[in-house]
């Protein structure tokens, strides 16, 4: 609301003798004022500066202790979490959200003055002087209603009490109003995108922590047939029906995978560590993880996403075999599914169980009907598929994406400055009503109203309309520009996250082929080494192989489920739940089922 100066004036009445210098006893009481004045300033008005010339830090930062005082503020979690326990976790405790939640707590206090300077206003003012001269003084520079007040010499006391009320603004102050507002969306638009972006780096960090877990479940399986192969080695060098530098050979094969498998539990410390940071936790909690990676095709996904049916995709079945096992046919829906023995060593983070069955498998959504779906042989099918993916993505992405309504937002909010800048220009009208209760140095004490109407226009502004104009025009086309580059960054999200998923994709079929092939190889390989057609060496090149496929295939799936999320947060569709996508999973990596075993989940 425009400020109204309003100078009150009246008869005075003359007072003899006056003298056009100060009297002692004046200066006395103006030297005694101003002392007053001095002595009541705010005691931290000014910043200390040390010898140095440069400001003194604050104690509270400088302070030790600061860093357990923090942390003893965040929770301690000691119990197993789900993905979307985690993710909940996460959203209530990132300091980066705190602070985003912050942001639009004050875009909606900067709504509620503006929508508060549209309301009548009411000030009180108070006025106690003396002196040898009249003279004209304001009242302090509060956001209310202000008065000049007309002080007499001599002693003066004025109580005053003004309301004034915006009659006409020419839309400034509906325009103040609606650029408020659209701020207050956009702040809120922005802390959605740093709650999906909190999301997704929870659930990444959750999925790596699976997929670590997993891979020590790989070294553990691989420790268990070794230490048996050094048990059965020893017998036969005492049997002499090996040289003994094989039994040492497999001592050192076992020495070497115990490393590999402390190494692995190290790195699932590592990735809870990573995932208690990213939730804002104390890092002294004990979580411990539950579910496994699993695998949801992506022609569904998409099909969920833009509300149509899979197209450009064929099946691809997943099924292996353990090792001892024959070799089925890559088309035949049908496993079997030996037991390995559990593992007797290794260890996981706190809280954290480790899987005592086997080593991580792969479930094949065969036996159920499903199936990993992978570009179909025909290019042309395929390229028209995915440009009819790419082209759906990219109209979820315009819909859902936060930050592209943050962005045509702060548009309106520009737009909308700009047109408040010349509405200010347009005449102003206020009005007011005042009373007053006065009392004058040797007369009587008075008392009254004053009411009326104060209106200004602006006549000549020696070009600052112009230049505010400018300014404001210049800052909306900038929001414009800026809302280009965000649609750029979307549609480059939407397009990496699509060739990752598709490329993760193809990899889980890749490593579940190869994962085969080095079962059947150490399967084949164990016989000959038993039956003492091959040497050592040879058997464990195949059990390293093998070990290599199995990570393979954790590193896939983990792949497959990181750019899976990526894509829905590109487009502005990832919820806080694992249910994001509404699709059963066809396919996860068990904790129960052979190394690179199909079966049913």
């Amino acid at each position: 609301m425009g400020t109204a100066f309003l100078i009150k004036t009246g008869y005075r009445r003359k007072i003899r003798g006056h003298k056009m210098i100060l009297s002692e006893r004046s200066f006395k009481i103006l030297v005694a004022f101003a002392l007053l004045l001095l002595a009541t300033a705010p005691a931290g008005a000014q910043t200390p500066v040390a010898a140095t010339g440069a400001p003194s830090i604050a104690p509270s930062i400088e302070a030790e202790g600061s860093l357990e005082r923090l942390l003893a503020e965040r929770p301690l979690v000691n119990r197993a979490l789900t993905v979307e326990e985690s993710v909940a976790l996460a959203l209530r405790e990132s300091p980066v959200l705190r602070g985003a939640a912050e942001e639009v707590e004050a875009a909606l206090g900067q709504l509620n003055a503006a929508r508060a300077e549209k309301r009548p206003m009411l000030s009180a003012n108070t006025f106690l002087s003396g002196g040898s001269i009249a003279n004209i003084v304001e009242s302090p520079p509060l956001p209310v209603a202000r008065m000049i007040m007309n002080l007499p010499r001599g002693g003066y006391f004025d109580q005053n009490l003004m309301l004034m009320a915006p009659l006409y603004t020419g839309g400034r102050l509906k325009t103040l109003v609606r650029q408020a507002t659209a701020l207050r969306d956009a702040s809120q638009a922005e802390l959605e995108g740093q709650r999906q972006e909190v999301a997704l780096l929870t659930r990444t960090a959750y999925h790596e922590a699976q997929a670590r877990r997993a891979l020590v479940d790989v070294q553990q399986a691989r420790l268990r047939e070794n230490q048996e192969q050094l048990r059965l080695d020893r017998i036969r060098a005492e049997e002499g029906k090996i040289p003994p530098f094989f039994v040492q050979r497999a001592e050192a094969e076992v020495a070497a995978t115990q490393q590999e498998l402390t190494n692995a539990q190290r790195d699932v410390e590592l990735a809870l560590l990573q995932l208690k940071t990213v939730m804002g936790v104390h890092p002294a909690s004990e979580i411990g993880i539950t579910g496994v990676l699993e695998y949801q095709p992506s022609a569904l996904l998409f099909a969920r996403l833009s509300g149509t049916t899979p197209t450009g995709a064929t099946s691809l079945p997943a099924s292996s075999t353990a090792p001892g096992t024959a070799r089925p046919d890559i088309t035949s829906p049908d496993t079997t599914t030996p037991q390995v023995p559990a593992p007797s060593t290794g260890s996981t983070a706190p809280g954290v169980a480790v899987p005592g069955s086997e080593v991580p498998g792969v479930e094949s959504p065969t036996a159920s009907g499903a199936a990993i779906l992978v570009p179909s042989a025909s290019a042309g099918t395929f390229a028209a598929a995915l440009t009819a993916d790419l082209s759906s993505l990219l109209r979820v992405a315009e819909r859902g994406r936060p930050e592209l309504r943050a962005a045509g937002l702060r548009i309106t909010s520009a737009e909308a400055e700009a047109a408040a800048i010349g509405q200010s220009y347009r005449p102003q009208v206020n009005a007011f009503i005042m009373g007053d209760i006065a009392k004058s140095q040797g007369q009587r004490t008075s008392a009254g109203t004053t009411f009326g109407i104060a209106a200004s226009i602006p006549i000549f502004t020696g070009g600052r309309r112009r230049a505010a104009m400018q300014t404001a025009q210049a800052q909306s086309r900038r929001q414009q520009r800026e809302r280009e580059r965000v649609l750029l960054e979307v549609a480059q999200s939407v397009n990496s996250a699509y060739v990752n998923l598709r490329a993760a994709e193809q990899n889980i079929g890749t490593a579940q082929a190869a994962l085969r092939s080095a079962q059947e190889d150490y399967r084949v390989m164990l016989i000959r080494y038993q039956a003492g057609k091959s040497i050592l060496v040879e058997l464990l090149d195949a059990l390293a192989t093998r070990v290599r496929a199995e990570s393979n295939v954790v590193q896939a799936l983990f792949g497959y489920n990181v750019a899976r999320d990526q894509l829905l947060r590109a487009v502005g569709a990832l919820d806080f739940s694992d249910s994001t996508t509404g699709i059963t999973p066809s396919l996860s990596l068990s904790n129960n089922a052979t190394p690179g075993t199909v079966s049913s989940p």
